[in-house]
Order: C-alpha cells, then structure tokens, then sequence
C-alpha cells in the first residue's frame, strides 16, 4: 500500500481523501509533510508506524496454552 498527495488545508474533510485497503497484521508507515504559500517544503515529520489489527473472525489463530502433565488425573483423583 503506498499513497500520497498534496492538498490544501480547506480541501481536508472528516472523511479521508483516501482509502486504501487495508490487511491484517501488517505494518503500514505514515508521514506528514507541509508547503509553505509559495509550494515549498516546510517541514516532515520523520515516518511513524502503525500496525493493522485482526480484521476477521478468521484471522485468530491462537489456540489455549496448556501443560499436559500425566500425573494430573491421579492428582484429582485424591481429591475429594
């Protein structure tokens, strides 16, 4: 995903100009950069980093940590 453009501070509205996709666990990096009146560079901010969560139900694929210990049966079976 790479994008980039240049507009002018009354053109940027609540929704964003644009959309890319977007996938799960990726990292995606961002930067700002500002024009003064007469187009020249003014300043950037060094590149920022984001990471895209689990989008779908089917992006999870942990599974539950557990210990199998062969003696816990006869552990519980003591117990009353």
């Amino acid at each position: 995903m790479y994008g980039q453009w240049k507009t002018k501070l009354s053109r940027v509205r609540r929704h964003s100009l644009w959309r890319p996709q977007v996938e799960a666990r990726k990292r995606y990096y961002w930067s700002v950069s500002v024009w003064d009146a007469k187009g020249q560079l003014s300043t950037s901010t060094e590149p920022a980093w984001w990471e895209m969560g689990l989008l779908d139900k089917s992006d999870w694929k942990a599974k539950w940590i557990s210990w199998k210990n062969p003696e816990e049966k006869a552990d519980w079976d003591s117990v009353r």
